[in-house]
């Protein structure tokens, strides 16, 4: 039908990885050393990858345009210490920007769950934590003022596609 000119490419893979290699934080009194890479653990990896393809052309002209779109799972399945949450991504002057721990995705950010930003004085006094001003975040659950910080969405995407296109005169 298409004379060779469609195709078609489908994986699926669903990968388990032992003996992940994180690097671990050193005490304080290591020094300005490095994090050395441990086997931390067990990962999951799940997905998806669905590509296609149309070539074409006659005579010195030729063309193909293509696509792929892609899902993808990981999850910590296991941690040398079950409750262990590895902090990355920071140093002693900055907080950590990434944490992984047993159930979520590997490198999930780290950071404080916010609902909005203040945007009247009035808003800001009537908050449980002092020295609240407009344009400050406003956290969820602020019963106390602060919101624990959570681990929230993971570094890479779930879903990626691309386009390609390829002319050659």
């Amino acid at each position: 039908m298409f004379d060779s000119r469609l195709s078609v490419e489908l994986d699926l893979y669903n990968n388990v990885t032992s003996d992940l290699l994180l690097p671990v934080p050193t005490p304080y009194t290591a020094g300005d050393a490095s994090n050395p890479n441990v086997n931390v653990g067990e990962v999951t990896n799940r997905g998806l990858d669905l590509g296609l393809n149309y070539s074409g052309g006659s005579g010195d002209f030729f063309y193909s345009i293509g696509g792929n779109f892609s899902i993808y799972r990981n999850e910590v399945t296991g941690l040398n210490d079950p409750d262990a949450r590895l902090f990355g991504r920071a140093d002693r002057l900055t907080s950590p920007a990434t944490v992984t721990q047993v159930g979520a995705p590997l490198s999930s950010y780290y950071g404080l769950q916010v609902d909005g930003i203040f945007q009247t004085q009035t808003e800001a006094d009537a908050h449980v934590r002092p020295s609240v001003i407009p344009t400050t975040m406003h956290p969820v659950n602020s019963n106390s003022g602060m919101s624990p910080a959570t681990s929230t969405k993971p570094v890479t995407p779930y879903r990626t596609a691309s386009l390609m296109m390829t002319i050659v005169p």
